[in-house]
């Protein structure tokens, strides 16, 4: 391809890149507007959108026998999960396939037992890549009674809260809502509060605005953001009275106690406030939260959300 094939071809990608991110801002701008005047969620659309959601989503529990259990393929979703979906594992089929390669240049007269042997070595690196995520998975609930001790009389009582209540996931994330208490994964860490404790449910709608590093290895140029799109999510915030406000984890960081933060459908969290805590929810007033994310750590949930909801013109 001459240098005329290649500017044409970057030119290209550039006024594709330049076009999406005025429609994305155009409909950026559209839609922080309506959350301001506290329009977005009385609209007729989205309320039209809601009931059809409502009617077709009934209820229901959890789906694994154990708490532990749920949780922990919560966490191995995570792990698994990219904006793509390529599982981790890869990594250590690629570091074996690379040892082949390198193997095979250096010995030529490798045998059927230096086959075995490779094929050994990969099973071992896989079975201890998923020993290692699978022993990290299940020690949540465990961490969590560790740091709040006043509920291990509840323990039980939690864990059949968890188990029978009604479910709300959004790919790994989840909030289960059930009897006596409210339950929530947010892939780092298990959060549980007493329902009669609850004071406040509301909205916290975040827009990622996700950037993708160009960086040059002979530093001709500084490295700079190229824009790649827009992700909306949709949070439900609870906020309880009773509890300690702060502990302080392993690592030394602070971690509220006596509330949390879910990402979920904007549906979903719609119905949670409705069925569950109308007098203290409220669509009024939003919290809106604006922030740049780097494309090669974010993890995407966009296509377990639905999209943002306008009216007409």
């Amino acid at each position: 391809m001459g240098l005329c094939g290649i500017q044409s071809y970057f030119f290209r990608d550039l006024l594709y890149v330049l076009q999406k991110k005025w429609i994305d801002s155009d409909r950026a701008d559209r839609f922080t507007t309506l959350l301001g005047n506290n329009g977005y969620f009385s609209s007729e659309a989205w309320r039209g959108e809601y009931r059809k959601y409502a009617s077709e989503n009934q209820l229901h529990s959890v789906s694994s026998s154990t708490l532990t259990g749920d949780l922990s393929l919560r966490y191995i979703r995570m792990i698994l999960r990219r904006d793509y979906y390529i599982p981790l594992m890869v990594l250590p089929l690629a570091a074996f396939c690379l040892f082949c390669v390198i193997d095979s240049e250096l010995c030529t007269d490798a045998g059927d037992g230096d086959l075995y042997l490779r094929l050994m070595t990969l099973l071992g690196l896989e079975a201890l890549y998923g020993g290692l995520v699978f022993v990290l998975s299940r020690h949540f609930f465990g961490k969590w009674l560790k740091d709040n001790p006043q509920y291990r009389e509840q323990k039980d009582e939690i864990i059949r809260s968890y188990l029978e209540g009604y479910l709300f996931s959004c790919s790994y994330f989840c909030v289960v809502v059930g009897q006596n208490y409210v339950h929530g994964f947010d892939g780092r860490r298990f959060h549980t509060l007493p329902r009669d404790g609850i004071k406040r449910g509301r909205w916290l709608v975040e827009c990622d605005k996700i950037l993708w590093t160009i960086r040059n290895s002979d530093e001709s140029f500084d490295a700079f953001n190229l824009y790649v799109r827009d992700e909306y999510r949709f949070n439900i915030y609870f906020l309880c009275t009773r509890g300690d406000y702060y502990s302080v984890t392993d690592n030394g960081e602070f971690c509220a106690r006596n509330r949390f933060c879910i990402p979920l459908d904007q549906f979903q969290v719609k119905m949670i406030m409705d069925r569950f805590f109308p007098k203290i929810s409220s669509d009024m007033k939003p919290v809106f939260i604006e922030r740049n994310r780097n494309r090669a750590t974010y993890v995407s949930i966009r296509r377990c959300m639905s999209p943002l909801i306008f009216d007409k013109e």
